[in-house]
């Protein structure tokens, strides 16, 4: 497992170095374009909810992400707006796998009312992270 960990660290830093390249940690769909974010996986992009393949190793899910994104890779022009960096997802009993992540690339320019609604989402997200934080350790009382 480590070994696809780190295949999957050099995948996605190869992915970097060829866009420009823009996180966003928000929950919404939409890119700072207002185009909705893509879903890529072990065997392709798929909709949002919609079951994968998962493979028993994870080299060989790492493995078929990488032929998934390797055009992707090759295209280099536009920006990437990451949702989900590539990460490997294990079921419930660690038994099978399958790599996902979520990006945009886009050469359409950024809309200022989602980007504000982007970092909007980020300070409630950590606002309520600091109050279960607090919560947690002194209580309300």
């Amino acid at each position: 497992m480590n070994e696809a960990k780190e295949k999957l660290k050099h995948i996605t830093k190869r992915l970097c170095e060829n866009f420009k390249g823009y996180f966003i940690d928000g929950d919404g769909p939409y890119a700072p374009t207002g185009e909705t974010f893509i879903t890529y996986c072990s065997v392709g992009s798929k909709p949002e909810g919609r079951e994968t393949k998962t493979f028993f190793a994870a080299e060989e899910a790492v493995d078929e992400f990488e032929k998934t994104i390797r055009d992707i890779i090759k295209m280099g022009k536009g920006t990437l707006y990451w949702r989900i960096k590539p990460q490997i997802v294990e079921d419930d009993e660690s038994r099978r796998c399958y790599v996902r992540s979520r990006f945009l690339i886009s050469d359409k320019p950024e809309v200022p009312e989602i980007m504000e609604q982007h970092y909007n989402e980020r300070i409630e997200k950590k606002k309520r992270k600091i109050e279960d934080i607090f919560e947690a350790t002194v209580g309300w009382g």
